[in-house]
């Protein structure tokens, strides 16, 4: 018996199973399997160093063609050392079509209070922007 939701079609998998980013075990090898078997795998990046995050990124690539995320934990005092990396590459892989960044909705910044209300409801299917400076 499969199942399927929406949420398969969103991060074009073939059954609701997502891997937690957790540090510590959800490196490439488990990450492409999950991904391999039809869910959505998630490599647990927190406070790792950029070159380790690309290799672990590679190492997935390697072994999944399918779709799978990374779960950097930016707010872990141990990986603000390396946001601005991060950040700067991030960019480079939506610049070039490798990363797709779901935005459900942009918000200007005096309407920070109305996103925040939405975002407590749940039920997201991207991410909420508040822009500075509109």
């Amino acid at each position: 018996m499969s199942l399927r939701t929406p949420i398969c079609d969103l991060f074009e998998i073939e059954h609701p199973v997502f891997l937690a980013g957790m540090g510590g075990v959800a490196y490439a090898e488990v990450c492409a399997a999950v991904s391999e078997a039809g869910g959505y795998g998630t490599l647990g990046m927190a406070s790792c160093p950029p070159e380790q995050i690309r290799s672990e990124m590679r190492a997935v690539r390697a072994r999944s063609g399918k779709p799978f995320g990374v779960d950097l934990l930016a707010a872990l005092p141990e990986a603000r050392a390396h946001q601005g990396e991060i950040l700067r590459r991030c960019a480079e892989l939506v610049d070039r079509g490798e990363l797709r960044v779901e935005v459900q909705q942009s918000f200007p910044l005096e309407q920070a209070a109305e996103a925040h209300r939405l975002l407590e409801q749940g039920h997201l299917r991207g991410k909420l922007v508040l822009r500075i400076g509109d």
